[in-house]
């Protein structure tokens, strides 16, 4: 009987929380609580304005226009200083990687957690379905995906 071999395990420097999309946050100064809200799982456009936008645009995606953000919670798994980069992507139900935003961000000694936000104008409309925000933390030369957020996309006749 052979024996399994077990692989060693790097742990990163911080561990993904959670993220999640809202339309907008606020952080209180004292107790750097943060109150999210409007909090956003899915859009819909009208099938007529996305025709019609579509046959004006001329890029790879509409533009669909309005501001909302994507909260990241990171939790320190090492003591000291923590210096980390980590990386956004959003990624379109084909498959298609639509925007790839780096990010740097520190945790003092003192600190336990560290809230990241992502502010966005718009989002890149390619098709219906559901969009996938990844979240990657580098580990050495590479990016190593840890975590992500979905947010549907429908179309509809008309929005009720």
């Amino acid at each position: 009987m052979k024996k399994a071999s077990l692989k060693k395990i790097n742990l990163l420097p911080v561990k993904y929380v959670w993220s999640i999309l809202a339309s907008s946050s606020s952080v209180d100064k004292q107790t750097n609580n943060v109150s999210l809200y409007n909090l956003l799982e899915e859009l819909t456009l009208l099938k007529s304005e996305v025709a019609q936008k579509q046959k004006e645009a001329k890029g790879a995606f509409l533009p669909v226009v309005f501001p909302f953000q994507l909260v990241t919670l990171w939790e320190r798994a090492e003591t000291g200083v923590i210096d980390a980069q980590a990386k956004i992507q959003l990624v379109d139900p084909g498959g298609k990687t639509l925007t790839d935003a780096l990010y740097n961000f520190k945790i003092e000694a003192q600190q336990e957690r560290n809230r990241f936000i992502a502010n966005f104008n718009a989002f890149p409309f390619t098709q219906e379905g559901v969009y996938e925000f990844k979240t990657l933390l580098k580990k050495g030369d590479e990016f190593v995906q840890v975590g992500s957020v979905g947010f549907k996309v429908k179309l509809a006749d008309k929005v009720q």
